[in-house]
């Protein structure tokens, strides 16, 4: 799927959505939902060469952690900011924020032996 079919299928689905909102308010979310879920599931095979990559740098280098984890967390933030805006676009603020919230506490917890190791470096050094 190129750049171009991406963007022709956001322009129509958003087209279709507008037009059924008006008729039937009901149709517009299912549109959305599946359009986003396309253009999603596309985005997330165009980054899984890059994660088999960095997975097998992590098998060969065990202290490469460092490079693995801000990119689990980048991976975490785009699907949950996909997921809060589809939830905002819809009339659901509330879930969007719970979305972001959740997102953002997880980002923290995969973070977190990234820290631990700066931290032990940070020691080491001081010492």
């Amino acid at each position: 799927m190129s750049l171009w079919q991406v963007a022709g299928l956001a322009c129509a689905s958003c087209f279709m959505a507008l037009v059924l909102k008006h008729w039937r308010e009901e149709f517009s979310f299912p549109i959305t939902l599946a359009a986003s879920l396309a253009l999603l599931s596309f985005a997330l095979t165009l980054m899984k060469p890059l994660l088999d990559f960095l997975l097998s740098v992590m098998e060969s280098h065990a202290s490469l952690l460092w490079l693995l984890i801000p990119t689990q967390a980048s991976c975490a933030a785009l699907v949950a900011h996909f997921s809060a805006e589809i939830c905002r676009e819809n009339g659901y603020p509330v879930l969007a924020f719970s979305v972001e919230f959740a997102a953002k506490a997880m980002i923290l917890t995969i973070m977190l032996p990234l820290v631990k190791q700066l931290f032990q470096l940070m020691i080491r050094w001081g010492s």
